[in-house]
This record gives C-alpha cells, sequence and structure tokens, in this order.
C-alpha cells in the first residue's frame, strides 16, 4: 500500500511538471559561463527536473549503500557474538556434565561400597544362624 501512494504522488509531479512545461514553451536564454544558448523553457524544466531526480536517485543509493554496508557490519558482529555466546555455553556445559560425572561416579561407588558391606554383614549373618549362634549376641565389626 505504501508503495501505491509513492506512485500515484510521482504520477501527479509528473504531471504537474509536464503540463507547466507545455504551457512555458517560450525560448529562454541559459548562460554556462562560457557560453550562452537559447533553449526552449519546456526544455530547460524537463532537463532540471531529470538532473534533480538523478540527484535525488544518487543520494538514496549512496545512503543504500551505507546502510547494506552498516547491516553487512552487525550480521558479522551477531554471528561473531552468538559463535562467543555459544562457546561459552557448551563450555559451561561441559563442565557441569563433568562434574555431574563426577559425583554420578562417587554416588555409584558409594552405593556399591554399601551393598557390598551389606552382602558381606549378610553373609556374616547367614554364617551365624547356620551355625546356630544367636546373631544378636555377636559383635558387629562391620
Amino acid at each position: 500500500m505504501k508503495n501505491q501512494w509513492r506512485a500515484i504522488v510521482g504520477f501527479i509531479l509528473v504531471f504537474i511538471i509536464v503540463i507547466f512545461s507545455v504551457l512555458n514553451t517560450d525560448s529562454t536564454a541559459v548562460n554556462f559561463g562560457f557560453v550562452t544558448v537559447q533553449w526552449p523553457l519546456v526544455l530547460l524544466i524537463l532537463c532540471s527536473a531529470v538532473i534533480g531526480a538523478l540527484i535525488m536517485l544518487l543520494a538514496a543509493s549512496a545512503s543504500l549503500w551505507q546502510k547494506g554496508k552498516e547491516l553487512k557490519t552487525l550480521k558479522k558482529e551477531s554471528e561473531d557474538l552468538q559463535t562467543d555466546f555459544d562457546a561459552k555455553v557448551n563450555k559451561k556445559v561441559d563442565a557441569e556434565r563433568d562434574t555431574f560425572d563426577a559425583k554420578l561416579a562417587e554416588t555409584k561407588q558409594n552405593y556399591e561400597l554399601q551393598l557390598e558391606k551389606q552382602e558381606q554383614e549378610m553373609i556374616h549373618l547367614r554364617q551365624e544362624v547356620l551355625q546356630g549362634t544367636d546373631p544378636s549376641n555377636s559383635s558387629n565389626e562391620f
């Protein structure tokens, strides 16, 4: 919708320039500094409009080029920051994973030691029961 309004305004401006040019067909002297020429006013108006449009096009192109260059720089900076962030996150995750794995290994080892201790205690109690001794009277060294 925005571009349609631009096109409509552009057509209106061109129409106004054409009408103004057609109404002004008298010959006019133009001094270029080193030479003076006689041109129809319509030609001067149209040339001035074209030169003005070219100046606006060049100004807009320079602005767009600058914005494109800035956008490219910002994208590169954003990618660098994202890469740095990902590296830091991965480093932190790896450190947490290593800590977790160490704690898990320690917990497993403690569990297995406790399990082995209980199994030895059960074996000892079975032997006492099989030998007919009362397990509550024996001294437990474990």
